[in-house]
């Protein structure tokens, strides 16, 4: 797997993700809204972004909307603080026989 880092337009430090990176720019610059950040790999080549569509066909509309609903469903469920666990603590009692 690759390791993408992005770069400072500014003052060329490198950073590993977007949020060091607007930090370093607010810290340190004073153009923190002109930061243009370029995510590069170990090479030094750019990373491709995939385009999005424009729009999604009718016959997979229905579908989409059922999966990305269960989808968020699945993310909310996960911060729920009452939520059981997915795993479990199983005591063993050894018993001794007289």
């Amino acid at each position: 797997m690759s390791v993408y880092t992005v770069d400072c337009s500014s003052c060329k430090k490198v950073f590993k993700t977007l949020y060091s990176l607007t930090k370093h720019a607010r810290e340190r610059h004073e153009n923190e809204n002109e930061l243009l950040p370029v995510f590069k790999d170990q090479e030094g080549k750019m990373a491709s972004v995939p385009k999005p569509r424009d729009r999604l066909p009718p016959q997979m509309l229905q579908g989409y909307k059922i999966w990305i609903a269960g989808l968020v469903e699945r993310i909310n469920s996960t911060f729920h603080p009452r939520l059981p666990g997915k795993y479990f603590t199983y005591c063993n009692y050894l018993v001794h026989e007289n």
